[in-house]
C-alpha cells in the first residue's frame, strides 16, 4: 500500500494541533529524535507506525496536554503525552488502511530505531515541530 504524503502530513498536522502544536512538511531529519513511539497494526495490513521527537518536543507536548508546567512533568506524563499522540496519529492512518486492521497500543522507547524483526520501512516523512524535528515511519511485515 501506498500512503500518499498529503493525507500523512494532514493527520500528522491535524493529531498535532489537537494538542496545541503546529508542524509543517520538511525533509526527514534524524538528528535530535532521541525518543520513538511505535504502534502495531494487525489484520487485513500488518505492520506498524512510528514516531520520533526529541525529549523538549514531547516534554512541550506533555506540559501541553496536561496543562502542566515543564518542573512538574516527570517521565511517565511526557511519555504518556507522546504516546497519545502516536495514538492518535496512528488510528487516523488507520483509517487509510482497509476494513479488518486492528491497532496495539502506544509502546514509547528512548531510541528512533524502533522496527521489528521481519519488518520493513515503506515510507518516512518529516515535520518540523514548534522548532523541533518529528517523524512519522510507517514499516510493512515482510
Amino acid at each position: 500500500m501506498d500512503f500518499k504524503t498529503e493525507d500523512i502530513a494532514q493527520i500528522t498536522s491535524d493529531a498535532c494541533a489537537m494538542f496545541g502544536m503546529s508542524v509543517a512538511s520538511e525533509s526527514p531529519d534524524e538528528s535530535g529524535i532521541d525518543l520513538s513511539g511505535r504502534i502495531e497494526i494487525d489484520g487485513a495490513w500488518e505492520g506498524s507506525v512510528a514516531m520520533g521527537c526529541s525529549h523538549a518536543f514531547a516534554r512541550k507536548l506533555a506540559s501541553v496536554m496536561f496543562e502542566l508546567p515543564d518542573e512538574d512533568l516527570d517521565q511517565d506524563l511526557i511519555n504518556d503525552a507522546f504516546g497519545e499522540l502516536v495514538n492518535v496519529t496512528t488510528g487516523n492512518i488507520k483509517a487509510l488502511l482497509p476494513a479488518g486492521c486492528v491497532m496495539g497500543v502506544p509502546r514509547v522507547m528512548d531510541f528512533m530505531d524502533a522496527s521489528e524483526v521481519g519488518e520493513v520501512r515503506i515510507q518516512l516523512w518529516g515535520f518540523e515541530a514548534n522548532g523541533d524535528h518529528l517523524m512519522v515511519v510507517i514499516r510493512k511485515a515482510a
